[in-house]
């Protein structure tokens, strides 16, 4: 199995998982999730995260994306272009909402 996930579990268990600077909390181009998993898996992550040195939050970031990706590359042929129309649709769905907020009127109270 030599998918990028493994290839992060080699990188864990060689000392080498990547810096501090990979965990970026704040910036615009990252958008915070809030996802549900077993406590288990949640407890698992947070030992293994205390183990290595790193922030279970940017772990468990790495390894979503990682996952997602990994999602995107198994799709049939065709499926991930759909995505792609649905993700146009969704942004200027969203900019036209964003527009509409902005609009000043100037006689308004």
């Amino acid at each position: 199995m030599n998918n990028e996930i493994a290839q992060y579990a080699n990188k864990l268990v060689s000392g080498k998982p990547g810096d501090a600077a990979n965990c970026d909390m704040k910036s615009s181009c990252v958008h915070l999730v809030q996802a549900p998993i077993s406590t288990e898996l949640f407890d698992d992550l947070k030992a293994m995260a205390a183990m290595y040195g790193n922030d279970a939050r940017c772990m468990a970031g790495e390894l979503l994306g990682l996952a997602i990706k990994e999602v995107f590359a198994s799709l049939p042929e065709g499926k991930f272009e759909e995505i792609k129309a649905s993700r146009q649709a969704y942004d200027k769905k969203r900019a036209q909402q964003h527009m509409e907020e902005q609009l000043f009127n100037a006689g308004g109270s």
